[in-house]
């Protein structure tokens, strides 16, 4: 697990004393905790599996959304489809938005220690 993140947030802890400043640390490392460990799931070859199939499944729900009329699919088939459909997206969301989380707070925490470095000229 990559807690590089961890050890910056951390280090950042020292060098800035406010209590507003405090909570907005202890909220970053929470979230960075989070994501890492999200990160970890999605890393694991069954998760990345289930991944995969649900992908293709998505794909799947969407070409018999947009292509079986109302006969071939009844209006309480289509909304199941529909129900699948989005616990799929929240789930392939779930695995890819934590990357992009870790990306955004790698970024904020970059922009905090150059603050730190500016302070310190």
């Amino acid at each position: 697990m990559d807690t590089q993140i961890l050890d910056k947030i951390t280090g950042l802890f020292a060098k800035f004393e406010d209590e507003q400043d405090q909570n907005i640390l202890k909220g970053w490392l929470d979230a960075a905790r989070h994501a890492l460990l999200i990160k970890a799931l999605g890393e694991n070859e069954v998760v990345k599996d289930i991944y995969k199939k649900i992908v293709s499944d998505i794909e799947l729900v969407e070409y018999a959304l947009l292509n079986a009329d109302s006969g071939e699919l009844p209006n309480n088939k289509r909304d199941v489809l529909l129900e699948v459909k989005r616990f799929y997206k929240w789930f392939v969301s779930f695995l890819t938005d934590a990357t992009k989380s870790l990306e955004d707070l790698k970024k904020e925490v970059k922009e905090s220690e150059r603050k730190v470095a500016e302070m310190q000229e």
